[in-house]
């Protein structure tokens, strides 16, 4: 069961020490955080880049990666502990490691004449060879004449593997080819004699197309083309003055073009290698670069064309077509982004991320959206959860950051304890460094607390062995003296005098305020204590945790160790209490996992290792006590949900009880071992107090309390605004998320309107230019939502008289005639006659919203384009467009209605696409709000049950309106949840507003004794098991399908199994069955009481599965469950052989169908879910047996959130496919045997029994 399931992951910036920590591979690029290895892929389901994988073995620095050319997942990297590692990113595992080399590496390149071989320097005038592939971990050495200079960088040749270019420090070149005398040190940029490393080689690259030529850059000379063979300088490109390149490369589509980057700013610039000077620079970020590369993808070379098509506005003025290229960008800043040159956009793109490991992260005390976060880089950065992204840091560097602490109530400061610059004090809103507090002197500052009582008081403790207590305005309060270095601290949430310290000497020590001495002292400890906090629900209770590998749990009033949690294998750093369940304790651990742990029992309820690396932070924020958050050595900050904490507690709210009687059954269902206590904290009075609100109020209250936040309130405010209309209270920030069809226009109009207005703020200089940009932006959010006349306008002002002109008919012939006289005046001052028409706007908003679909995939401003038409004043309904999105009153032939009907079909399908993108991206709710935006509730609530935010479809199924079909589909989903957590009268409840068909099968699923049996079917309203016995027995010999219900609740006899499959069986010998001819026998087949299952004969039960497995899989083709299609009929055909003497006929017709599909044509050694796709099923013979009765919403793949997140725990493996599982996993009756939940939850719902062929039911609800 996932008790603690990943959500978000908020990754790390990449190093800014070395120039060689990039690289991209086919679908693949990789950046280099300081000890950590990131890997992203290219979703081509969505042509968006995900975060493929977390690569932590490394210790030291990282100083190069490099990808195997001919080998997309082979990856090679260095460090400064003198170590190679060889990485399979596929497999997530080393393949190789060479270690304890004499020096450290400068320079990292595959060999290209030998398979699987590397070449370094190691010694700065020493080729090394290594081949990992060897069974001993030899190294060669490359015979290479003696150099006199250190060699800097060094490439192969592409086309002749023989040649070899070496760069010095001194800027010369050395080139090697076999068969031909060596030229040593040729074209050094700097005197022999006068400097030695002033100008060194930092970037080569052989032309691809040639054996002869090279690009060569240097630090201070630039880059020059060189011909290997005369030995003479080609070509020297010209640079803008004081411009220096970081690195080049060549772009992989356009022969004899290639790419370079600056140093000092964020600038790319284009060349050819035929002209001196740059054809096109182009700035996408202020700050400098680090490093770049450019993907070559089997992706680019698919778009090539459709990218060509992009208008010539990309163009310079001189008719330069600008070349489709990636670039993965990285800057100092530590920002990391893949660029699209053509298009002039982000492909992908991560700022402020941090470098290194990241120590602690605290939520803000009045803002459970917003936390911060310290890291060994030697920054604090604020984060805003909701949308990942940082909204401040910390000015300055300040060294080691340790730990940190919010001021409590409206102080909007943190304090920060720095391994060398004491304890500083931020003030946020000001942005400075408000007080260094230096009383540690020259010692490690390694934790800090705000007094949360009392917000006056600080105590830091650090490696001077003292504890200080000191006011915020510096006055010391007190020191406490330590024997040994004091390394966590922690002020008592119920008693402001009282304070609890962590030391090296294995003892937790308990002090006074108002006395100078230690109050109580906790024995038990074996090794150093780091860390300890109090619990903010439970009076006097504390916990520590321990180099010792243990949590002690300290009843301060008894003076005593009351539990001690034993299970990391490595030493305890992060320490946490849940804000709303006491007896919940969570723990990061050296061993690279987190813990959950219930205190009562002492035993480990929960364990993930999906950090790569050790744990240091944990926070929760008492407002939403089911969410969070843990910081790591990856330098990764990862969010989490308490779910199947939260889920069973939420479902009892769902059901609308009294408050008094959830605290009643809940706390009665916690004194059963390993269960949670109840709620005990702010949660727990939130819901109290919301007696009076209506229902809807409180199902939006639940949601944020139970649910993660992201784009949840998004979600519910669009619900508002259906359900309110012009009513609806909107905060400021609701432009930020994905707003309703009919706002998109009015709030691009406002924010046109600001960017217009600040012009007035800019004056000449320097802000001019940013005036013009400011009207650029105008002009371009003018033209996207129709206002023509304003963007002419805009564009007259900016002396673009043409542009202007050529949009001006859009407005009115009248309109572009008064411009046109305006202009001619300007022309004649010029004495300037050359005027050029340019072409006419057009109005195609179907061809517009196709190139942001097919090309740009910016569904947002597609749906805007669509809105706009529909809002548009040209058209006589206009008026009534705005309030409704009925033509009631229109004529159905009318040229109006159809044009209006297409703009809707558009709409609908564009809204598809986008909740498309963020199902596949792992968000469900972003994907109901993208239905919703267009009013589309059905399909909002399909996409929650696709993600199995199950309450949250039931939420937003009592709010809004939706199809019966739809709400009978969450009801009996959310029931089958409430019977995971033997919440069988919570899903009596549900199902009693469907009928008594789905009460009967619920019955038949109870695990219970026949006393407890009778006792549910009493609360069902249904016949107790002797009276469903008679009935059964009764009518055996006639119709079973009229008394399935009875005969599953019964001691189904198995000559009454036998005869259903007989009469299956025979309905599918005819040649016009279909599902819904089927499906009343298989109600019987999938709801046989599992008792009955487990002890009847192998070959009657073999049979049960099996035919539930095949009709299962026509479920799933109906469904478009494409990825367990083929497991489900390769099941089937499996059970069902094992009797094939009795099943030859239902063996022949999966046969075909399995043609039909493709299917056979798999190769089930060499599985993998890109590979299960159907092909188009063009056989009428497959349609035909499909259910006529199934309503398309419900179609379509099941993705949970997470699901893209990489695990990197190696056992958590598919049993399917024997791929690492990533995101949410579910795990089968054995224990052993591992699903994906989503491919779990697709299973589910369309065959109940397990893929074990145990006979067992699964339930990955």
């Amino acid at each position: 069961m996932n008790i603690l399931r990943q959500y978000a992951v908020l990754t790390s910036g990449a190093q800014p020490w070395n120039n060689n920590i990039c690289a991209a591979n086919g679908l693949y690029f990789a950046y280099c955080a300081t000890l950590a290895i990131y890997i992203y892929r290219l979703d081509e389901s969505t042509h968006k880049y995900v975060l493929h994988s977390i690569m932590c073995e490394h210790k030291k620095t990282i100083t190069a990666i490099t990808f195997k050319k001919n080998a997309v997942n082979i990856l090679a990297s260095t460090c400064l502990n003198k170590v190679v590692i060889v990485w399979d990113i596929c497999r997530q595992c080393v393949i190789s490691k060479l270690e304890n080399l004499n020096n450290e590496i400068l320079s990292l390149e595959w060999c290209p004449f030998y398979n699987n071989t590397l070449a370094f320097v190691l010694e700065k005038k020493v080729l090394n060879l290594w081949d990992y592939s060897s069974i001993v971990n030899n190294v060669t050495i490359y015979d290479t004449p003696k150099f006199s200079h250190s060699i800097s960088t060094f490439k192969w040749n592409g086309l002749n593997s023989n040649k070899l270019c070496f760069g010095h420090v001194n800027g010369s070149l050395s080139f090697l080819c076999s068969g031909k005398k060596s030229a040593k040190h040729v074209l050094p940029t700097v005197n022999f004699e006068t400097s030695y490393e002033s100008d060194p080689v930092i970037d080569m690259d052989w032309d691809p197309l040639s054996t002869e030529y090279i690009l060569v850059s240097t630090k201070q000379s630039g880059i020059r083309l060189i011909d290997s063979d005369s030995h003479t300088i080609i070509m020297k490109y010209k640079l803008p003055s004081s411009i220096t390149i970081r690195k080049f490369c060549w772009i992989p589509l356009c022969p004899g073009m290639f790419i370079s980057c600056d140093s000092g700013s964020g600038v790319l610039r284009i060349w050819t290698v035929s002209k001196d000077t740059q054809i096109k620079s182009i700035k996408i970020k202020e700050n400098g670069f680090n490093s770049m590369c450019v993907i070559d993808t089997c992706f680019q070379q698919k778009t090539k064309l459709s990218n060509d098509k992009i208008s010539n506005s990309s163009s310079s003025e001189e008719g330069f077509q600008i070349p489709p290229a990636q670039v993965v960008s990285v800057f100092v800043d530590g920002g990391v982004g893949v660029y699209n040159i053509k298009r002039n956009c982000w492909d992908f793109f991560r700022d402020l991320g941090h470098v290194e490991t990241i120590f602690d992260c605290q939520f803000h005390p009045e803002d459970p959206d917003v936390i911060a976060t310290s890291s060994f880089d030697g920054s604090i950065k604020i984060w805003n959860i909701n949308q990942m992204k940082a909204i401040h840091v910390l000015p300055g560097n300040y060294g080691i950051i340790y730990n940190l602490s919010w001021g409590t109530g409206d102080l909007n400061f943190i304090c920060a304890a720095t391994a060398k610059h004491g304890l500083i004090l931020w003030d946020i809103k000001r942005n400075i460094v408000a007080k260094v507090f230096d009383e540690h002197k020259d010692g490690a500052v390694f934790s800090c607390s705000w007094n949360k009582q009392d917000s006056r008081f600080i105590a830091s403790c650090g490696a001077d062995k003292n504890c200080i207590v000191r006011m915020v305005d510096g006055s010391s309060v007190k020191i406490y003296e330590h024997p040994q270095q004091v390394f966590g601290c922690d002020w008592c949430p119920k008693n402001r005098d009282l304070l609890a310290t962590a030391c090296e000497d294995g003892l937790v020590r308990i002090f006074y305020i108002p006395t100078d001495s230690v109050l109580k002292v906790f024995h038990g400890h074996t090794a150093k204590v780091f860390n300890v906090k109090w619990s903010p629900i439970k009076d006097g209770v504390l916990c520590s945790g321990s180099d010792d590998k243990t949590i002690r749990v300290w009843d301060y009033s008894l003076g005593e160790c009351i539990q001690c949690l034993e299970g990391h294998s490595g030493p305890v750093r992060g320490l946490l209490w849940n804000p709303e369940i006491s007896n919940m304790i969570i723990s990061g651990s050296w061993d690279f996992s987190i813990k959950v742990w219930d205190v009562r029992t002492g035993y480990c309820i929960y364990t993930t290792s999906d950090h790569a690396a050790d744990v240091y932070g944990l926070a929760c924020h008492p407002q939403q006590p089911f969410i969070i958050a843990s910081t790591s050595r990856d330098s990764t900050l990862r969010l989490w949900h308490l779910q199947s904490t939260a889920q069973p507690i939420y479902a009892i709210f769902l059901a609308d009880h009294e408050v008094d009687s959830v605290l009643s059954c809940h706390a009665e269902k916690s004194k059963h071992p390993h269960s949670i206590e109840i709620l005990s904290g702010n949660i727990m009075k939130l819901i109290k107090s919301s007696k009076s609100k209506t229902f809807a109020q409180k199902l939006q209250l639940y949601a944020h309390c139970f649910l993660p936040p992201i784009n949840l309130r998004n979600f519910w405010l669009l619900i508002s605004v259906i359900k309110d209309g012009r009513k609806a209270v909107l905060p400021s920030t609701y432009n930020e998320g994905i707003m309703h069809a009919l706002h998109l226009v009015k709030y691009k109009a406002a924010e046109a309107q600001e960017l217009e207005m600040a012009k007035s703020n800019f004056s000449k200089g320097i802000a001019s230019k940013k005036k013009k940009e400011m009207l650029l932006k105008a002009a371009n959010i003018y033209i996207s939502i129709g206002q023509l006349e304003k963007y002419c306008e805009i564009m007259v002002e900016l002396n673009q008289w043409e542009r202007a002109l050529s949009v001006a008919p859009g407005v009115s012939i009248e309109y572009w005639q008064f411009l046109m006289q305006r202009y001619n005046e300007v022309l004649f001052t010029r004495e300037d006659e050359d005027l050029k028409v340019f072409s006419m706007a057009s109005n195609d908003i179907v061809k517009l919203c196709s190139f942001y679909r097919e090309v740009t995939k910016q569904y947002q401003d597609a749906l805007l384009a669509v809105q706009v038409e529909l809002e548009s004043e040209r058209l006589p309904y206009h008026n009534k467009v705005q309030n409704s999105f009925q033509d009631n009153d229109l004529p159905k032939n009318s040229d109006i209605f159809l044009q209006r009907n297409e703009m809707k079909i558009l709409q609908a399908t564009i809204s598809h696409e986008l909740s498309s993108l963020y199902m596949n991206n792992g968000d469900p709710i972003g994907a109901a709000s993208s239905y919703l935006s267009v009013n589309n509730v059905d399909s909002a609530c399909v996409s929650l049950l696709q993600g199995n935010e199950l309450e949250l479809a039931f939420s937003l199924a009592k709010v809004l309106p939706v199809s019966k079909i739809i709400y009978q589909e969450v009801l009996i989903t959310l029931s089958r949840r409430c019977e995971k957590h033997n919440l069988w009268d919570l899903s009596i409840k549900w199902l009693k507003e469907i009928g008594n068909d789905e009460l009967f099968k619920a019955c038949a699923r109870f695990p219970g004794n026949n006393t407890q049996r009778n006792e549910l079917l009493l609360k069902a309203g249904l016949p107790n098991l002797q009276e469903c016995q008679s009935v059964y027995e009764s009518k055996a010999d006639k119709d079973l399908l009229d008394i399935f219900p009875y005969m599953i609740v019964a001691e189904t006899k198995h000559e009454s199994i036998q005869n259903v499959l007989l009469q299956l069986k025979a309905c599918m010998n005819t040649s016009t069955w279909n599902l819904d001819k089927v499906l009343p026998y298989m109600q019987v087949i999938w709801n046989i009481r599992t008792d009955i299952v487990l002890v009847m004969d192998t070959k009657l039960r073999d049979q049960i599965l099996g035919v539930s497995a095949y009709i299962g899989a026509l479920q799933a083709i109906q469904r478009s469950f494409q990825t367990i299609v083929f497991f489900l009929f390769q099941h089937a055909s499996k059970l069902l052989q094992n009797d094939e003497e009795n099943n030859n006929a239902l063996l022949k017709i999966i046969g075909e169908d399995c043609e039909s599909l493709g299917l056979n044509k798999i190769n089930p050694n060499e599985l993998r879910e890109n590979n299960l796709q159907l092909q188009t099923i063009t056989q009428k013979k497959i349609y035909s047996k499909l259910s006529n009765k199934f309503d398309k919403v419900l179609s379509g793949e099941y993705k949970v959130v997470g699901e893209q997140l990489p695990s990197h725990n190696t056992t958590f493996v598919n049993m399917f496919t024997n791929e690492r599982i990533k995101g949410p996993l579910f795990v089968l009756e054995d224990g052993v045997s591992m699903l994906p939940l989503s491919t779990a939850l697709m299973w589910a719902v369309v065959n109940p029994y397990s893929p074990l062929a145990t006979g067992h039911k699964i339930n990955p609800f």
